[in-house]
């Protein structure tokens, strides 16, 4: 028990004890992507009880992959108010805040009139396999997504300068550092799939 009280470095950052809050999806973000201040109340609760890290949960760095599932979205100059307020806050009471950061949920997205939004490495829709889900999730095995669309050259491009804009909006705005969101069968995970890239699709139908 000693031990967790102890404070730590990680590179540059001096972590008060070993405490850390690992990402929790809450949904309090408003359509638009902007940390409310439900939000703020949230974490600085978690700071102010005396948690040493806090990960945010997952977050995006452009907006289109953003809606419906209110994302915190690190797109804009005009939500960097509110960014900064919750990493003043949660540095208010002495805790760290890390981001964690996604290019969005690729062919897991909700589907819906916005055509960014269903894109992946190749046309192959999700599936939850028949034995695949542990027993509380058991009710999706089965289920099929709709079909993505192949993702463009140009769109990835478009991704990955998303994703440097946002991570310098996170440094203005005071926060701590980032964590590359990699999971979960989301866009950046399909990429290092072999399940989500294919070159024969008659294994699919």
């Amino acid at each position: 028990m000693e031990e967790l009280f102890k404070p730590i470095q990680i590179g540059q950052v001096h972590i008060k004890n070993r405490i850390a809050m690992a990402p929790i999806g809450t949904q309090f973000a408003n359509l638009y992507g902007t940390i409310t201040d439900q939000n703020i109340c949230f974490y600085t609760a978690r700071a102010k009880g005396g948690v040493g890290l806090i990960i945010t949960e997952h977050s995006l760095c452009t907006q289109p992959h953003g809606r419906k599932r209110r994302n915190v979205v690190f797109d804009s100059d005009w939500n960097l108010l509110e960014m900064k307020d919750l990493a003043d806050a949660v540095h208010a009471y002495g805790a760290r805040i890390v981001v964690q950061l996604s290019i969005g949920h690729g062919r897991q997205e909700w589907p819906g009139k916005n055509t960014l939004s269903l894109e992946a490495p190749s046309p192959v829709p999700f599936i939850v396999r028949e034995g695949s889900a542990p027993a509380i999730l058991k009710d999706l095995e089965g289920i099929k997504g709709p079909m993505p669309k192949e993702i463009e050259p140009s769109r990835i491009e478009e991704l990955v300068e998303s994703f440097g804009q946002a991570t310098e909006r996170i440094r203005k705005a005071g926060f701590d550092g980032i964590e590359i969101h990699a999971a979960h069968g989301y866009l950046l995970a399909e990429f290092l799939s072999p399940l989500s890239i294919v070159n024969d699709l008659n294994k699919f139908t």
